[in-house]
C-alpha cells in the first residue's frame, strides 16, 4: 500500500523513476573502495598483511581449498 502511494506521488510530482537497481551499483562501489583500501594496507603494513591473510583463509574455507 505504501509503495502504491509513493508511486502515485512520484507520478504526480515528476520524480525520477529510473533508480531501480541503483542500490546494487552503490554496494559494488563500496566494495571496490574497501578492496582498494585493503590492497594499500596489505602492501604497506603488517596489519594489512594479517587482514589479507585472514580474508584469503576464510575464502579458502568457503571454497574448500
Amino acid at each position: 500500500m505504501l509503495r502504491e502511494r509513493s508511486d502515485r506521488f512520484a507520478a504526480r510530482h515528476g520524480a525520477p523513476r529510473g533508480d531501480r537497481g541503483q542500490g546494487s551499483i552503490e554496494y559494488l562501489g563500496i566494495a571496490v573502495v574497501i578492496v582498494v583500501i585493503i590492497g594499500v594496507l596489505a602492501g604497506t603494513t603488517d596489519i594489512g598483511q594479517k587482514i589479507k591473510d585472514g580474508i584469503l583463509n576464510e575464502i579458502g574455507k568457503i571454497t574448500g581449498g
